[in-house]
């Protein structure tokens, strides 16, 4: 990472916590960084997210956040249980990369489209796949 994106990152109190070999020192490490940090938003990869969660709870650690992003993945209702419990706060589900192309309400019942960061086309199911086999259009399907 170049100078420009770590002072960007400090300015904006961004904290990254990279999910490959998550393990208990590193787990131990992200908690450490949180505490010491004041972290109030976590939006991570969920299963990133859970993983944390999981472990905070099976270690007795409490973290308070005001609300935690999960993105790119599904999810079982317990897994949001977990989340919510172990942070203490509603965790709200995204899809869409680093533009956040649909997310939840407060109501948690569906999730909504975020026309201002993109643009979606629904074509019915015909013309989807010729659209696909023609131009290798990646499709947003909600």
């Amino acid at each position: 990472m170049g100078w420009k994106s770590r002072l960007w990152r400090y300015s904006q109190n961004v904290f990254s916590m990279p999910i490959i070999k998550l393990n208990k020192q590193i787990l131990l490490g992200y908690i450490d960084k949180l505490q010491k940090r004041q972290i109030q938003f976590l939006r991570r990869y969920f299963i990133a997210v859970f993983t944390l969660a999981k472990f905070m709870t099976d270690n007795n650690i409490d973290i308070k956040m005001k609300v935690v992003f999960t993105t790119a993945e599904m999810f079982y209702p317990y897994q949001r249980q977990v989340i919510e419990s172990a942070f203490g706060c509603k965790m709200f589900d995204q899809y869409g990369c680093g533009d956040r192309h649909t997310s939840e309400c407060t109501k948690h019942n569906g999730i909504h489209h975020y026309f201002e960061t993109s643009i979606m086309e629904i074509l019915n199911e015909g013309e989807r796949l010729k659209k696909v086999k023609q131009e290798n259009w990646f499709l947003l399907i909600c």
